[in-house]
């Protein structure tokens, strides 16, 4: 049955593999902790969680010290497939259609930056990676509006613009760097 609620994501110690989604239930106005583990028989995510994505009943849950991204059903919290590897330091996601773009910061080079940022491409039927766009340095937060991605470059100070209509590029300049975005 659909649940009317609130899902929380409990991130977790970086490097301990702690992290775990909590359960509000606003009908009955009670929390239930670990609801992954609790619904795949004591599986648990095994990573930091560093954000959910819902869609169509998927959730999409971006865990960025271990390079995955776990699919849960949106209401029993069991896993629905195996977990994607094919990306580098998720961070968060957002869904056009049938493709998800999850912004990535890539490897860090010598001296701490990332100049490999980029967005995977997920196709969301068979969840798999299937291309990669350029993007800032250090991308977090995403918004898709008319046929558009908004990209938070946090490690520099601009928002990039991709047009996934024609494939142009730029960049908007801000005195700061931008994380999320609404």
């Amino acid at each position: 049955p659909q649940k009317t609620g609130i899902l929380i994501v409990n991130e977790g110690n970086f490097g301990a593999g702690n992290g775990s989604l909590s359960f509000y239930d606003e009908e009955l106005m009670t929390i239930t902790n670990n609801v992954i583990k609790i619904a795949n028989n004591g599986a648990v995510i095994g990573s930091l969680i560093q954000s959910i994505y819902l869609h169509n009943g998927v959730g999409y849950v971006i865990c960025n010290d271990v390079n995955k991204i776990e699919f849960i059903d949106q209401d029993s919290f069991k896993f629905l497939a195996n977990p994607t590897d094919e990306v580098n330091v998720p961070r968060y996601m957002t869904v056009i259609e049938n493709t998800g773009y999850i912004t990535c910061w890539g490897p860090y080079d010598a001296n701490y930056g990332l100049p490999d940022s980029y967005i995977a491409v997920m196709d969301l039927g068979t969840k798999a990676i299937i291309d990669t766009l350029e993007c800032g340095s250090g991308p977090e937060g995403i918004l898709a509006l008319n046929n558009k991605l908004y990209v938070a470059n946090s490690f520099e100070t601009s928002v990039s613009v991709i047009d996934l209509v024609d494939g142009s590029s730029a960049k908007i300049n801000f005195d700061a760097a931008p994380q999320h975005l609404v």
